[in-house]
């Protein structure tokens, strides 16, 4: 009886009396071995030499978080080894299993699976752990851990370019596709597309608009008078899902202007020659002379080489006056010889 009151008592002694008698009660002990009163006599009570400050702390989280729970021991003797093993019981505390590993004075549980712990999932569980100080064992209280569903995700959806940079030369328009992905509360709601750029020369158009499906073409446009350089595009889009409020997305789009290919050189000048008389008539042993017109384009100014070829037999073919001429005409004179070759002969003039 006597030990059981002072046991009740020392429980509600503040802290340092506690540890002074913590020190008074090992010397007794000493006192006691050395007289011969050891372990089995029944003169000693132990009582554990250390109380737990704080209990594990029953917890709620989502599915996929981690749970974690600690304890709190305050020993009487500052020089005490408490050694800690956490155990768990998946129906209610009906029993209990220690958690291989968990030896410290916080156990935490990486990712809470939903489902009730009874059927392999964590919710419901409980968590408990043992307290050992070399010579005695006491265990905290049970805490309990509710693992919840993830809340449903919001209606919503994101842009996205299929290419996230083009390239649009000055006066002319290009085209990209903007991917459009939709969670289930967003699906076939019209989104409204626009975009905005710091350049007003920069203009986009979108088919279809508003877009029901999960894509739209862009069409970038780009005024001839746009200087050249990269530009960021913001690429809007807004949709109402079914009793929801609106929702605004955005991307970007990154634009580079080219500057228009340099003008092709200018053709250069060129001449032809047109006979005067397209046919002559030469008699034996007789002159005759035509002109040829030198045709210039483009400020030709070249001096001009004739020359003839495939002129019959017999008949002699000179041009004057001789030389490259820097005019507009050349004559021709043709003199037949008395045994010149008769018949029509085609004669070539070249320049």
């Amino acid at each position: 009886m006597r030990s059981n009151l002072l046991t009740r008592t020392v429980r509600f002694w503040n802290r340092e009396w506690l540890a002074l008698l913590a020190r008074v009660l090992a010397s007794f002990a000493t006192l006691a071995l050395a007289a011969g009163c050891g372990p089995g006599t029944g003169d000693e009570t132990p009582f554990p030499q250390y109380e737990v400050e704080r209990h594990p702390q029953s917890l709620t989280v989502t599915e996929g978080s981690s749970a974690s729970f600690d304890v709190v021991v305050w020993s009487y003797n500052p020089g005490l080894m408490v050694f800690y093993h956490w155990q768990r019981s998946n129906n209610s505390g009906a029993t209990w299993v220690e958690i291989p590993g968990a030896n410290s004075f916080r156990y935490t549980l990486d990712s809470a699976r939903l489902g009730d712990a009874a059927l392999g999932g964590d919710n419901g569980a409980l968590f408990r752990v043992s307290i050992y100080d070399g010579d005695f064992y006491t265990y905290s209280e049970a805490a309990k851990l509710t693992v919840t569903a993830l809340p449903p995700s919001a209606p919503t959806f994101g842009l996205a370019p299929v290419a996230p940079a083009m390239s649009v030369m000055q006066g002319s328009s290009g085209e990209v596709a903007v991917d459009i992905a939709r969670n289930a509360g967003f699906a076939g709601v019209p989104i409204t597309l626009g975009a905005e750029s710091a350049n007003s020369g920069i203009q986009v158009g979108f088919a279809p608009n508003p877009a029901s499906a999960d894509s739209a073409l862009a069409t970038v446009s780009v005024a001839l008078t746009t200087p050249p350089g990269t530009y960021d595009v913001r690429i809007l889009g807004t949709g109402t899902p079914a009793g929801g409020s609106e929702v605004l997305r955005g991307t970007h789009l990154l634009v580079t202007v080219t500057g228009l290919p340099p003008p092709p050189p200018p053709p250069a000048g060129d001449f032809s020659i047109t006979p005067r008389s397209a046919s002559l008539t030469l008699p034996q042993g007789e002159i005759t002379a035509v002109d040829i017109d030198i045709n210039r384009t483009l400020g030709f100014s070249d001096l001009v080489s004739f020359s003839a070829s495939a002129v019959p037999r017999g008949t002699n073919a000179r041009f004057d006056p001789p030389g490259p001429t820097g005019g507009n005409a050349k004559r021709l004179i043709l003199v037949a010889g008395p045994t010149a070759e008769l018949g029509t002969s085609a004669m070539t003039v070249t320049a």
